[in-house]
């Protein structure tokens, strides 16, 4: 009776200890001997976790140490998933292994799995020596047995190995470290050298069999996720996203007990970068778990054997997200087909973007499959960029992001997501996104590839108000006065169509002033605005007065002082009938002479059409103040304000004195010695070859 209590109280105890063994296993890995920051720090720890590598005891790992051959084949058998308790403690190891008497009796079940499975096999069958130290080359030949390509090393007929020391690896090795060397689970030294006499260290063992364990999948892979990372959140609840092989993406959360290694350094959260390739093992199956326990990140590494992908740089000449073809123009200038896969990861200025957001034009590193040409991942500069185009496609309703297209001066069409922050204008004012409209001509401002900037033309438009010049030079154009007084200048459409006065008419027939309203549609290749229709119509006046001024240079102006006291200038005609003194002359007879003499004019808005000219002797009225007297000549200036167009001017006259001229000051006669610089006077007098005489002076009180 005791007896079976005592082995209920036995099996109960071993069912704790088992329990506590597995809580122990999963606990965070710190072992005293492996100092913070060394280089093997995160392999020890990844491979302890999963249960593949345990320490000397008294918690040290054992840095330094050799690792011993039956150590090696060990943690190789528990790489291919084996644990203590998935293999019975009785196992025996097979006949064909000539001496297991001399193999500890705690590893000779993991020995009996490790010739099942084809690790120990060869001569190591005849004369195994498990507690000698591993030499790097017999752990080569180990882990490519573990790999399953004994079959490939044994058939190769020749090897190529660069290393100094080649010689010293046993010829029947040779193949076996080829292999390794390829798969990237060994290296040489550094210097030349592969070393393979040398004893592998259990820290180096902890980075080699991290390598294999990567390549295999097994059962304890279960609380492990591999992939790319995606996203990384330190708000809140801290967690990363990865998107793993089969393109599903998993958030995770992580915490402060988390082991966090960056390109083989220990890292905090922040350190991470969108696109590393991660591998996470979490607390517990990945169905079931609720965060990470490690999690080691590298930069630019694939999943796949670094041997099977190769990295292409270049610009993107096209894109097809259909059929998920990508062309790159390398430096060379030459053309390649590249395949996108639907896990295929694309990252722009170190986030992970969609692939709508690669553009043709971008500078791009793809990593890529050798032998399929499957694009594995796509890193891209983001595009910053300024440009001008016509809209030719606006989604801005029913998608997840606006987006814009446009077609260029080049003929070339842009296509970009809309910023939800972008700021828009359209004709100078300030608008919503809704109001780009198809034709709109815009000038956009990319930002990472995303549109911040937006400024509208609309383009068509109707313009009104009044011609102020046409000018023939390069091309004909038009500069209008608008409504609000600002000028504005246009091309001319060689095929626009003119009404002037409810008649047909050509761009000659068209008059300074004439009041127009103009139909205009943007130039994208020209870049600016381009009339295309004038509706004009003439202001006809007639209107007498005296010549005040006259400029001769490109455009004749004459400045008449009307009936109503305005002073109005006007642009003669080349072709105005011109009359003087009832004779005709031509547009270029007029001379400063025309001065001071009585015209009748017909004008079509400002321009002069007919004019006729005649030397009467007309009086004449200026009030002002005297700003200066000249004695000896018999000469005083005033200065006063005339209206000219509507709109009043300082102005200065010089008055010549005659012996005739009167001067009043009140009801009594005076002399010009009585005339003061400051003076408010009124002159009469009139124009004679060009010059004023006063006759009559009066000065105010």
């Amino acid at each position: 009776m005791g007896f079976k209590k005592l082995s209920k109280l036995t099996a109960v105890i071993t069912a704790v200890f088992m329990l506590i063994s597995a809580l122990a296993a999963a606990a965070p890995v710190d072992f005293r001997d492996v100092p913070a920051g060394h280089w093997a720090e995160p392999y020890i720890t990844k491979m302890a976790l999963k249960g593949i590598i345990q320490g000397m005891g008294n918690g040290e790992y054992g840095l330094g140490e050799p690792l011993t051959r039956v150590q090696a084949v060990i943690m190789l058998v528990r790489i291919l998933g084996y644990t203590d308790d998935t293999i019975p403690d009785d196992k025996p190891i097979p006949s064909s292994f000539k001496a297991p008497y001399d193999v500890p009796d705690w590893a000779k079940k993991y020995v009996a799995v490790a010739v099942e499975q084809g690790i120990i096999a060869g001569e190591d069958l005849e004369n195994f020596r498990p507690m000698e130290n591993a030499k790097r080359y017999e752990v080569a030949v180990f882990a490519v047995r573990a790999l399953g390509l004994a079959d490939e090393a044994e058939s190769r007929a020749t090897v190529n190995l660069d290393f100094t020391d080649t010689y010293k690896i046993p010829m029947s090795a040779r193949s076996y470290v080829e292999i390794a060397v390829e798969q990237g689970i060994i290296n040489g030294m550094g210097d030349g050298r592969f070393a393979p006499e040398q004893n592998l260290l259990r820290e180096q063992a902890a980075a080699l069999f991290s390598r294999i364990d990567a390549k295999l999948e097994n059962s304890l892979d279960e609380k492990e996720i591999r992939g790319v990372l995606t996203g990384v959140s330190t708000a809140d609840l801290y967690s990363v996203t990865v998107k793993m092989p089969n393109g599903i993406e998993k958030t995770i959360t992580v915490n402060n007990s988390t082991s966090i290694y960056r390109n083989g350094k220990k890292a905090l959260l922040g350190d991470l970068v969108i696109g590393d390739s991660v591998t996470l093992i979490l607390n517990s199956p990945v169905s079931t778990a609720t965060y990470a326990e490690f999690l080691e990140a590298t930069e630019g590494d694939q999943l796949e054997p670094i041997n099977d992908t190769e990295k292409v740089s270049g610009k993107v000449k096209y894109i097809d997200l259909t059929t998920g073809i990508i062309v790159i123009t390398g430096d060379d200038d030459k053309d390649e087909y590249y395949k996108l896969l639907d896990t295929t990861l694309y990252i722009a200025n170190g986030e992970a973007v969609s692939a709508s957001d690669i553009k043709p034009g971008q500078q791009v590193e793809l990593d890529v499959k050798k032998d399929s040409h499957d694009v594995l991942r796509v890193k891209a500069q983001g595009i910053d960029k300024e440009l001008r185009g016509k809209v030719i496609s606006a989604m801005f309703y029913g998608v997840s992001e606006p987006l814009i297209t446009v077609l260029t001066a080049d003929n070339e069409r842009e296509t970009y997501y809309v910023s939800e922050k972008v700021s828009v204008e359209k004709d100078g004012q300030e608008t919503v996104l809704e109001n780009i409209r198809m034709d709109d001509i815009v000038d956009i401002e990319v930002k990472d590839s995303r549109v911040v900037s937006i400024k509208a033309l609309s383009c068509e438009k109707t313009v009104k108000g009044n011609i102020k010049q046409i000018s023939y030079v390069d091309e004909p154009k038009m500069t209008v006065v608008l409504k609000d007084g600002s000028e504005e200048e246009f091309l001319i459409n060689e095929d626009v169509d003119i009404e002037r006065n409810n008649r047909n008419a050509e761009l000659k027939d068209l008059r300074k002033g004439d009041k127009i309203v103009a139909e205009v549609s943007y130039n994208l290749e020209k870049d600016g605005y381009e009339i295309t229709e004038i509706t004009a119509e003439s202001e006809d006046r007639k209107l007498e007065g005296v010549i005040q001024g006259i400029s001769i240079g490109e455009d004749i102006t004459i400045t008449i002082l009307t009936e109503d006291n305005e002073m109005l200038s006007f642009v003669v005609d080349p072709n105005a009938r011109i009359r003087k003194d009832g004779e005709t002359i031509s547009v270029s007879e007029i001379s400063i002479g025309f001065q001071g003499a009585y015209a009748e004019i017909e004008v079509e808005s400002d321009v002069i059409v007919e004019m006729d000219v005649e030397k009467r002797n007309m009086q004449n009225m200026i009030t002002g103040k005297v700003e200066s007297i000249v004695e000896s000549a018999e000469v005083i200036v005033v200065s006063y304000r005339e209206k000219i167009n509507d709109v009043w001017l300082d102005a200065r006259k010089e008055i010549h004195i005659t012996d005739d001229t009167v001067y009043m000051k009140g009801n009594s006669s005076s002399k010009l010695k009585y005339l003061d610089v400051g003076d408010t006077v009124s002159v009469f007098g009139k124009y004679e070859a060009g010059l004023f005489f006063a006759d009559l002076i009066v000065i105010m009180d």
